[in-house]
């Protein structure tokens, strides 16, 4: 993720410039993809674009402790019933099709 050089805000999305402090090209920093549970919700409905993720399927926001709490959204790995807020969580970044392409996608699993 990037962090400002200037006042050591996170940033996610990406950005050019620095919304607290106004410095230009955040750099990049290695952020450990674990985290805790903020929220989640399950999908009933087959968008276009997504079939090859298959329905239902859930996605989970998770906060990330070693990045100001900032929080990425990802593909969970596991039945929906393990979940629970704050519920501590480890991330690996795959592949998911969105039509035709094949995009990075975080996805999301119980630490154990």
């Amino acid at each position: 993720m990037q962090r400002c050089q200037g006042c050591s805000h996170w940033h996610w999305p990406a950005v050019s410039r620095c919304s607290e402090c106004g410095a230009w090209d955040p750099p990049w920093q290695d952020v450990p993809i674990e985290g805790a549970v903020f929220s989640w919700a399950t999908t009933w409905h087959p968008f276009g674009g997504t079939e090859a993720i298959g329905v239902p399927y859930t996605t989970v926001l998770v906060a990330l402790p070693h990045a100001d709490n900032r929080r990425l959204l990802g593909l969970w790995e596991g039945e929906e019933g393990e979940l629970s807020m704050g519920a501590a969580v480890v991330g690996s970044v795959g592949a998911t099709m969105v039509g035709k392409t094949e995009v990075p996608s975080l996805r999301w699993r119980l630490a154990r």
